[in-house]
């Protein structure tokens, strides 16, 4: 991402820091809990393919990642927040 961006990656990172107040990697996976998320209450996709869709490696990772999050599994949080 750095070379794409032009800058070296201690640039890329202090100034993603800096603008942001999160690293690229936190970043990054608040993006894809927030997309889940709205995947989870806006649509009927199974869990796995919204992991998958979501950049997640599976569906138990996504599972253990969600719940570690939110307090719940994906599936209980989105019978509480269909929309």
């Amino acid at each position: 991402m750095a070379e794409a961006c032009g800058f070296s990656v201690d640039e890329l990172c202090s100034g993603f820091l800096s603008t942001t107040g999160q690293s690229v990697s936190e970043w990054i996976a608040s993006y894809r809990m927030s997309r889940a998320q709205s995947q989870l209450s806006r649509t009927g996709e199974t869990i796995a393919r919204i992991a998958a869709e979501c950049g997640f490696p599976d569906e138990n990772e996504f599972v253990a990642t969600f719940t570690r999050a939110e307090g719940v599994p994906p599936a209980t949080w989105r019978l509480r927040n269909r929309h």
